[in-house]
């Protein structure tokens, strides 16, 4: 599995308590490393499924840290991570047991630490999310009236095998502009999931020059550092909906192209292809200038002409 390190030196939690003694660390001098920073596990009704996470020291000094484990939800307006929202997805926390909760860290210094899933016999099929977090203990900072928890969190995907789970989802919106006066080309697609576990929806985008057929930017496009913008995939939690968005930032001023945004979740693949106008506003102001110049030469024009031809009595 790809080693993933996060890295939380904020305050997540612990305001209003009073500060520790002179002698506790430092949050500045904390920083806890952990993979993986998620993971999908399989879990069977009435069995039991052990896990663990890696922790590393990289701060400066040494800690204890606590496990402990929270819910797993989201905003789904904003899809910000929710570790307080409890429902019937989020059960799997209090299957989550610890071998040992507690263990003491040297800087440099790589742990291990187990974490055992009880599954009920009476668990449905379905999704199931929770947290473990990783918190280090009595952390003070002199510049600050309260103490403060640093502590970071992998993300636990469970999926409960049986007959009920229900893997299912639709597009819920596309939006791609026909018309663009300036600025970069944005895309975007909303997928609801109306199933009871998660799923991954893929998002890419094809721009093509309408005139010479050439792809000016695709699924593999890449930024000046390396990072994929052409495409991307993310996880739609049961119950939820979640927009992605692709932007084309070298846009012409001027020109034509054709635009295919493609969706992909489940077996499901939703292709929409769209005619897309560059074309900035002053030159639309100039051809609607011109039009009303036209316009009124005509019409002056013709009275002129009227006024010019003979009365018959």
């Amino acid at each position: 599995m790809r080693r993933v390190l996060v890295v939380l030196l904020a305050v997540l939690s612990g305001l209003g308590l009073l500060a520790q003694p002179a002698a506790a660390v430092s949050s500045k001098d904390v920083a806890i490393a952990l993979s993986p920073s998620n993971q999908t596990i399989s879990l069977t009704p009435g069995q039991e499924y052990r896990g663990k996470i890696t922790v590393v020291n990289i701060g400066t000094v040494a800690y204890d840290f606590s496990l402990l484990t929270t819910p797993y939800q989201v905003d789904s307006e904003t899809y910000d991570l929710n570790f307080n929202t409890n429902n019937v997805y989020t059960q799997l926390y209090t299957w989550i047991s610890f071998p040992q909760t507690i263990y003491h860290i040297e800087p440099g210094q790589t742990i291990e630490a187990e974490f055992i899933v009880n599954v009920p016999a009476s668990a449905a099929g379905g999704g199931q999310y929770a947290t473990v977090m990783v918190r280090a203990e009595g952390i003070s900072d002199a510049e600050s009236a309260v103490q403060v928890v640093p502590q970071v969190a992998s993300l636990i995907y469970g999926r409960v095998n049986g007959p009920e789970m229900m893997p299912e989802g639709e597009v819920a919106e596309q939006t791609i502009p026909g018309f663009v006066l300036s600025g970069p080309l944005t895309a975007s697609e909303t997928v609801y999931n109306t199933g009871n576990v998660d799923f991954k929806v893929y998002h890419a985008l094809t721009v093509t020059d309408f005139f010479s057929g050439d792809e000016v930017f695709n699924a593999d496009t890449r930024d000046a550092n390396g990072n994929k913008i052409g495409s991307s995939t993310s996880v739609v939690l049961p119950g939820t909906s979640r927009q992605q968005t692709l932007t084309w930032e070298n846009t012409p001023k001027i020109g034509i192209v054709k635009v295919k945004q493609t969706v992909m979740f489940l077996e499901e693949e939703v292709n929409t292809e769209q005619i897309v106008i560059f074309c900035p506003l002053w030159l639309i102001l100039s051809v609607v200038g011109l039009i009303i110049l036209g316009a009124l030469w005509i019409f002056l024009a013709a009275r002129r002409r009227k006024r010019k031809a003979p009365q018959v009595f």
